[in-house]
């Protein structure tokens, strides 16, 4: 795991990887290569469990290895995906770890909300298709089976919309192997 640690984020005591100025996050995904080239800041796209947006994992407050494993658990799933809608491409599709960041002093101003687990349901039938919460930053637990399932052996997933997403920074990209 270590060699997709990002250079010049510091393990804390804990194991936290954070600093002063930044609070990082991780993102799993699968892409193009000319999609990888574009990947020069996160974006809200697509529904998932609480609505459009940009869904990370935090490695500042919690597990750090638990979030990386996530991350690549998450790319791989969506490289299985996108090899199935896109076939005669399967040969140009990658899977990758994104670490975003976020100034601490605007992570601290940004308004939060914590989707509760026994509210989960509920939130992802209002707004999993493709809809803002209108939070810029969401903590909640990871679904399956439209919703009606807590994925408990994942951390919580954070999601960021609007005005939480424009404030993330590409941090690095790293390509896993397929």
């Amino acid at each position: 795991m270590a060699s997709i640690i990002p250079p010049g984020v510091a393990a804390l005591p804990g194991g936290a990887l954070c600093d002063e100025q930044w609070i990082y996050f991780v993102h799993g995904t699968a892409l193009t290569n000319a999609d990888v080239r574009r990947f020069n800041r996160a974006k809200d796209l697509g529904g998932g469990d609480f609505g459009k947006g940009f869904y990370a994992y935090e490695l500042c407050d919690t597990n750090d290895r638990l979030s990386i494993e996530a991350a690549i658990a998450r790319s791989k799933q969506k490289h299985e995906r996108l090899r199935q809608i896109l076939p005669y491409r399967s040969g140009q599709v990658y899977r990758y770890v994104v670490y975003v960041k976020m100034q601490r002093s605007t992570y601290t101003r940004l308004h939060k909300h914590l989707v509760k687990k026994k509210d989960a349901k509920q939130v992802y039938d209002v707004y999993a298709r493709e809809e803002f919460m209108n939070v810029p930053i969401i903590f909640g637990p990871v679904l399956y089976d439209q919703g009606r399932q807590i994925h408990y052996d994942l951390p919580r997933q954070v999601k960021f919309e609007r005005q939480g997403t424009r404030s993330l920074e590409v941090h690095e990209i790293y390509q896993l192997a397929n």
